[in-house]
């Protein structure tokens, strides 16, 4: 990885599909996975996916009066960091909502093009 590519990667992001631009971006620092679930990219249907425990909380009306849609990147478990490629009995190589241990990647679409930094940071 190096800071011209990444640099490049950024440039990139702005222009065409942005799941597509952002697993480019991802890969770049290295991060890939096959791990994905495919969501229609509305922000209702990924909240209803991934329940919070409070619902309606300000915090779920604010991401749903800001966010124009969201849509998953992929899940990052601990087989991709170990960079293991044969999988166990119990490994799952799909999607495993119930994996805790696990980072989520997702592509948020705002509805406004500029927000501080704070703003972001609430997100």
């Amino acid at each position: 990885m190096n800071k011209e590519t990444i640099k490049s990667a950024l440039a990139a992001m702005p222009t065409g599909d942005l799941l597509e631009k952002l697993k480019h971006l991802l890969a770049t620092i290295g991060y890939r996975s096959e791990r994905t679930l495919e969501l229609s990219g509305s922000v209702d249907d990924f909240i209803r996916e991934f329940e919070a425990l409070n619902l309606n909380t300000k915090t779920e009306q604010e991401f749903r009066d800001t966010a124009e849609s969201v849509k998953l990147v992929f899940q990052f478990t601990s087989d991709e960091i170990a960079d293991d490629l044969q999988q166990t009995l119990f490994e799952a190589a799909s999607f495993d909502k119930g994996n805790t241990d696990s980072f989520l990647f997702c592509a948020v679409e705002l509805k406004d093009n500029t927000y501080s930094r704070t703003k972001y940071a609430e997100f």
